[in-house]
């Protein structure tokens, strides 16, 4: 199977309030609800030329946080890894960073 950049990801929002509740349920002190990345960020992967969108890897930073280590995804399911590509991280964690408390982050 291959992607093609145009796959369905869409849930309802009650549908990631309830895996975001569960996911804060089992948190631990000090543990992250979510990270932000702008949108440079996002359009350097996919303005890569091959992309057809992004995949995210869990991971764990130099403080010992949850991180997202995010890539570009060509067609045939392969990651873009390499000199000629762009690797992000560095997501503003949630919290501090969170906005207004609503039913994804509280």
């Amino acid at each position: 199977m291959s992607f093609t950049g145009t796959e369905n990801h869409e849930i309802s929002f009650a549908e990631g309030a309830d895996q975001t509740k569960r996911y804060r349920e089992s948190m631990s002190e000090g543990d992250i609800k979510g990270l932000f990345f702008g949108k440079d960020a996002i359009r350097k992967l996919l303005d890569q030329e091959g992309s057809v969108g992004i995949r995210a890897y869990f991971g764990i930073n130099k403080e010992n946080k949850q991180s997202l280590v995010i890539v570009g995804v060509f067609e045939n399911e392969d990651d873009q890894i390499g000199d000629d590509y762009v690797c992000i991280d560095l997501g503003r964690p949630c919290p501090p960073d969170c906005g207004r408390d609503n039913i994804l982050n509280s």
